[in-house]
């Protein structure tokens, strides 16, 4: 049986270690505000301590990841608790800067998810095709479903109704 030195066992659990790392994988003894501040930069203009770590690609956004006790977390949700405290149960942790690669603490407030849907949809300035949400062109309908609002581009639902005219589209009144 190999016995590993001294010098590379982690003090938090006896298992073995890397040699240049402070603690195994598995518990990490340095705490997480440091681990974030080490896996960030500050961007001087806009204030956010952009994530350089390891990043969770989604379709609304690419965000921070880090590892605590080896369960995935996110970076903002990690540096939130870090430096505010526990996330309320039932909400969400929202950029405000509406960067999600962010860890700025002071950019993160906890919303319910309806509220943090609501900001990233109006984030949008256009939609997919390139028309503009103003006033003239946006159709705002709430989803009977799910009870939140969605946006429609005027332009195109325009469109869609010459292509498809019997098809099941938002009604424009």
């Amino acid at each position: 049986m190999k016995i590993a030195c001294r010098r590379h066992i982690c003090p938090g659990c006896g298992g073995a270690k890397d040699f240049y790392a402070s603690a195994c994988r598995r518990c990490s003894t340095v705490p997480i505000a440091d681990r974030v501040l080490d896996s960030s930069i500050p961007e001087p203009n806009s204030g956010c301590w952009l994530w350089i770590g390891t990043l969770n690609e989604r379709p609304h956004g690419s965000y921070g990841a880090l590892s605590i006790k080896n369960r995935p977390v996110g970076a903002h949700r990690a540096a939130y608790t870090a430096w505010r405290g526990p996330i309320p149960s039932g909400l969400e942790v929202d950029h405000k800067c509406r960067n999600t690669q962010c860890v700025n603490p002071a950019h993160l407030e906890p919303v319910t998810p309806v509220v943090n849907k609501r900001r990233g949809i109006g984030s949008k300035p256009a939609c997919k095709r390139g028309h503009p949400f103003d006033e003239a062109n946006t159709l705002v309908k709430t989803d009977p479903r799910t009870g939140s609002d969605r946006r429609y581009c005027r332009q195109c639902l325009a469109l869609y109704k010459t292509l498809y005219p019997r098809s099941n589209y938002p009604r424009t009144a």
